[in-house]
């Protein structure tokens, strides 16, 4: 937790997003959110006493940049951190200074009392998956299970991330495809449906869709695939918007998929929009036989 004084720091040099830390708890007491509701209640007690933060919960505190550091890879002329014992590529033109956080926020959304986490015991990458990564960025989520899939699908639309995805997994290159198609709902115009990309292909069976609040897009581009598909699992984050949680739930029970949400919730106070209820659920872990 944040000592008393480093508090008072955060409030004194950030008014605005204290206004907006308190206009949360203020809300979530006068509507009885967190009267009815535990998670809400536990993250109203953690923001009395903490900054504003993506994740309000206590694990949040262990992760700070000064204990990581980018490497510089004069070969390559990209920089890395270390990541499940590999490198990891970072893009080019991002300040070496900058990397360390940007990495320490990615190992937060992965901890495992993150709202965020993708895996869990009994859903996870089993040996022999095939596994589509649609949103990879960093590729970290795929470099921890690349080992154990029989192959890895990585679809990045973002040119920045080519070279450090295509250096990342150079390794693996033998059963690791890259696609800089943006995915969605139809293929054309520098896009792809899942349909069409896995047509002749063994289907995936297990999914990541974290893309910016297209999820629904591209689970219905990939209809026929999931339905061929067997023993797929999906992890599928609904924080982009207030309400996809509740349409990305009905269209995948509508695709034959049992849900359930991470526990916990995601405060996306950087949006232009953010307001009532504030807090989201940050993704559905689905299941189809």
């Amino acid at each position: 937790m944040s000592s008393a004084l480093s508090f008072l720091w955060w409030r004194l040099t950030h008014p605005q997003r204290d206004a907006v830390r308190r206009a949360i708890i203020v809300h979530a007491e006068s509507s009885g959110l967190a009267a009815r509701d535990a998670e809400v209640r536990e993250a109203v007690e953690f923001l009395r006493s903490n900054p504003l933060h993506h994740f309000p919960a206590a694990f949040v505190e262990k992760y700070r940049p000064a204990d990581h550091r980018a490497h510089w890879d004069a070969a390559i002329g990209l920089h890395y951190v270390e990541h499940a014992g590999h490198k990891l590529y970072w893009r080019g033109g991002r300040k070496a200074k900058r990397i360390p956080g940007d990495y320490t926020a990615l190992l937060a959304e992965q901890d495992e009392r993150s709202p965020h986490r993708y895996l869990v015991p009994g859903f996870d990458v089993q040996p022999g998956d095939i596994v589509a990564d649609v949103g990879c960025a960093e590729g970290n989520f795929a470099l921890e299970v690349v080992e154990r899939a029989a192959h890895v699908y990585l679809f990045e639309a973002d040119g920045r991330w080519a070279k450090a995805l295509e250096t990342t997994f150079a390794p693996w290159k033998h059963k690791v495809t890259i696609s800089r198609s943006l995915v969605g709902k139809q293929s054309g115009d520098g896009m792809v449906a899942l349909d069409d990309f896995f047509a002749g292909k063994a289907p995936p069976t297990f999914l990541k869709l974290d893309v910016e609040g297209y999820e629904a897009d591209v689970l219905n581009g990939a209809r026929a695939t999931l339905a061929r598909a067997c023993n797929v699992r999906a992890a599928v984050c609904t924080y982009h918007r207030q309400e996809d949680e509740a349409n990305l739930t009905a269209l995948l029970h509508e695709l034959g998929f049992t849900t359930e949400p991470s526990p916990g919730y995601m405060l996306l106070y950087r949006e232009p929009n953010f307001g009532p209820p504030y807090f989201r659920r940050a993704l559905l872990r689905a299941t189809k036989a």
